[in-house]
């Protein structure tokens, strides 16, 4: 591996005349520090594509995807690196990734210990962007005071509730707050999607139109079957309230009704898979978690080569999926590009900007998606999202709650009749932000 590290080196540069052995004597702490500040620099450098143009999107300046994903590294790193303990790995990485949906790009990559938990991370992430912003990301960010701060930077989120202590509240019609307690309305609630408002935090600092989603039986089973072997893993049975919240999907937005009505945000939330296909192709195609060597410095120059690589995959994806006037499959691109490293590399070291184009233009026509076929894209269920869109919304659930019905039926029945649902046209050019793409 290293002798063929040697080869390319010189076919790069015919002036570079090392051997293997030479590489494998430069894997020290110098070489790691100075891959970790090209790493800082090609997040810099790697200027993301043109924003697309999606008009369920149109109110939001960046739609950005947070997530994280843990790297198993060896256990010579467990110092700089140490894992979660128990019965995981005794060093790993946690790999901090934020995507933004309408250009493609990765924004912000961050390496932290493998230990580090994620509810206190998101704020470090908010710092840069611009106002108008969605943030989209899954329960381990979950956390008021982060919530709170996208608020005040005029920006927006959407996230499912965590089945935490978080104590709710809820605004009577005339406005002044009482204690809501969720469970206990969900048992009663009808089965159908609507929303309401409510108020948390500690000092009841989020306001948040809370989105309520029934489950068919067969996916709540499920959840509550992962929740029963969660809990076993840790010593515990899980929580009644945690088994019932298993019927619903709860998610949370302070965008306003006419961004994301209330049978949209569902299907925007979705797009949080995207940033999971990102790790994907991490892992598996970039071979994130293998390494050839155990001593540590090799190790991390390794890791930090790989994020360099990435990044630069990233950008050259884009200009790509711009030469050739649609979306591509990232994994199969990758594996193009992979396959033709050297030539590539001679592009991006000796060639002009020209040979690099007509190179990404011939492997971009095979990697465009296949004719047959294919399920509705992403951009397609956000479009027909779009078209289909209705606010159904539940309003003072405290006064129908507290009213004398008997049973739990007539209760729901109440509620269900205080529903109300109008089908929305979205103005999409009064939402503001314009956009322009080569992108259909």
């Amino acid at each position: 591996m290293l002798d063929q590290l040697a080869i390319s080196a010189h076919r790069i540069n015919a002036q570079v005349k090392v051997t293997g052995q030479a590489f494998k004597e430069r894997f020290n702490s110098l070489a790691v520090e100075y891959l970790k500040q090209m790493f800082a620099e090609a997040l810099q450098m790697t200027t993301p594509a043109p924003a697309r143009a999606i008009a369920l999107l149109a109110a939001f300046s960046e739609v950005n995807l947070l997530d994280s994903s843990t790297i198993t590294l060896p256990e010579t790193l467990k110092t700089e690196y140490p894992g979660c303990g128990g019965g995981g790995a005794k060093a790993a990485a946690k790999l901090y990734l934020v995507l933004n949906y309408l250009t493609g790009g990765y924004q912000t990559m961050q390496i932290e210990a493998g230990r580090k938990a994620d509810q206190n991370m998101g704020e470090k992430f908010l710092a840069g962007h611009s106002p108008g912003a969605l943030w989209i990301f899954d329960l381990g960010f979950f956390n008021a005071p982060f919530l709170a701060q996208i608020a005040a930077a005029a920006s927006f989120f959407v996230c499912r509730l965590a089945a935490s202590q978080t104590v709710f509240y809820c605004p009577r019609a005339a406005g002044q707050l009482e204690p809501f307690d969720l469970d206990h309305f969900l048992m009663r609630a009808p089965r159908k999607l609507f929303e309401l408002g409510i108020v948390f935090g500690p000092e009841q600092q989020v306001s948040a139109r809370l989105i309520i989603t029934p489950v068919p039986k067969e996916v709540a089973a499920t959840r509550r079957r992962k929740a029963r072997e969660k809990a076993r893993q840790n010593g515990r049975q899980p929580t009644q309230k945690t088994l019932a919240r298993c019927d619903w999907t709860l998610l949370l937005t302070n965008a306003s009704e006419t961004q994301l009505p209330t049978s949209t945000v569902r299907e925007v939330y979705g797009l949080r898979w995207q940033v999971e296909l990102a790790f994907k192709l991490f892992k598996s195609d970039a071979r994130l978690e293998t390494t050839l060597g155990r001593e540590k410095h090799r190790v991390q120059c390794e890791l930090y080569a790989k994020l360099i690589a990435l990044l630069l995959f990233n950008r050259l994806s884009g200009v790509a999926e711009d030469l050739a006037g649609e979306k591509l499959a990232p994994a199969k691109l990758w594996r193009r590009l992979r396959s033709s490293v050297t030539d590539l590399l001679e592009a991006l070291g000796q060639e002009t900007a020209q040979t690099l184009s007509e190179m990404l233009k011939f492997v971009a026509d095979y990697t465009k998606p296949g004719t047959g076929k294919q399920r509705p894209t992403t951009r397609q269920g956000l479009m027909r999202a779009a078209t289909e869109a209705r606010q159904v919304t539940l309003k003072d659930p405290l006064r129908q709650l507290s009213k004398k019905q008997s049973t739990k039926a007539e209760i729901r029945k109440a509620l269900a009749r205080s529903l109300k649902s109008d089908k929305v046209t979205l103005n999409f050019e009064q939402l503001g932000i314009q956009r322009t793409s080569l992108l259909p």
